[in-house]
């Protein structure tokens, strides 16, 4: 299942200034049947690295991530990818 969309409450945030019209939401699909294809892109005076974080409502299990490094005659060619999980436990009981 694809769990970038915003329906479902995923969000997304890049620490960089993003080109007009090639923000990092474009990463995320407005519904589960639809899909953007604009892509994401940082300003043209930005330097690497950028950093895009997305939440998600609930804790997944990433099995794989898809990357189009092309967005025009764009083409990325390094990535490093990072997961942190972290979640509160509610009515968590002790056991004797």
């Amino acid at each position: 299942m694809n769990f970038c969309v915003e329906d479902i409450g995923t969000t997304i945030s890049c620490d960089k200034v993003e080109a007009d019209g090639y923000e990092a939401k474009n990463l995320l699909s407005s519904s589960i049947s639809s899909l953007s294809s604009d892509g994401f892109m940082s300003d043209r005076f930005i330097g690497p690295p950028v950093t895009i974080s997305l939440k998600f409502p609930v804790c997944i299990e990433i099995s794989h991530i898809v990357l189009m490094p092309k967005v025009g005659r764009q083409i990325s060619s390094g990535f490093t990818i990072q997961s942190q999980t972290s979640y509160k436990v509610r009515n968590a009981c002790k056991l004797l």
